[in-house]
């Protein structure tokens, strides 16, 4: 134990001189030490070699960066002159023109002498406010309860009830048809009519179904008059 005291004591100064001597090392050459020594296994010949690499890089002159020159400065351009339009004389009819009226300018629209316009009556519609009221009513009915309602119906009922339907409420027309047909002096589609109603209303069930077309299309096909192939063929 004694024998390594005296040892221990003698490192002391030597430590303190070579602190003297041996100035530290920088923060940036320390960084650049580290970062060396990171990359290699920290024996002898990587610390020598990495504080040899510190050394030259510090001793080496910083890279000049070649000085900047201001690009070359074009003058202002001028824009192009427009070209004038060439002077033009007056015409003989011209100087007529202005010998007569004084050089006054002709303009068709304020002419005096020229007739008024036409004017055209207005609409008068003394019932305007209320068909504007009943309008946007109908449009309103249309636009939120008719047009839902159809296409709720057409996406819901199937389509041989619709058709069923739509035969119902037509059956119910032909009494009226039937009149109308009266009133014109046509008894013969006035008697059609009533015949369509009554096939439609018995045989059709009350008018779901429409019989009388297709015995009004057999009866059609029956009176038509047949083609002899002779014929057809010359």
């Amino acid at each position: 134990m004694r024998r390594l005291i005296l040892p221990a004591l003698l490192l002391v100064p030597v430590c303190a001189l070579a602190q003297i001597i041996v100035p530290p090392m920088p923060a940036e050459k320390r960084a650049a030490f580290e970062a060396c020594l990171a990359q290699t296994n920290r024996d002898e010949h990587a610390v020598l070699a990495c504080l040899r690499q510190v050394d030259e890089n510090a001793a080496a002159p910083p890279p000049q960066t070649p000085p900047q020159t201001p690009p070359p400065t074009t003058p202002p351009t001028t824009p192009p002159e427009a070209p004038t339009a060439p002077e033009t004389t007056p015409t003989q009819a011209e100087q007529d023109y202005d010998a007569i009226y004084g050089g006054q300018q002709y303009n068709p629209v304020a002419d005096s002498t020229l007739p008024a316009p036409a004017q055209l009556p207005a609409a008068y519609d003394p019932w305007e406010k209320l068909n504007r009221k009943v309008h946007g009513f109908n449009n309103a009915v249309d636009r939120h309860i008719a047009k839902p309602l159809a296409r709720a119906y057409v996406a819901v009922v199937p389509r041989p009830v619709r058709l069923g339907v739509g035969n119902f409420f037509s059956n119910l027309g032909q009494p009226l048809s039937a009149v109308n047909a009266l009133l014109q002096g046509k008894p013969k589609e006035a008697g059609q009519a009533l015949g369509r109603f009554a096939l439609n209303t018995t045989l059709g069930w009350g008018g779901l179904f429409d019989p009388a077309s297709s015995v009004s299309t057999v009866s059609s096909a029956r009176r038509a008059p047949a083609v002899s192939p002779c014929s057809s063929a010359s």
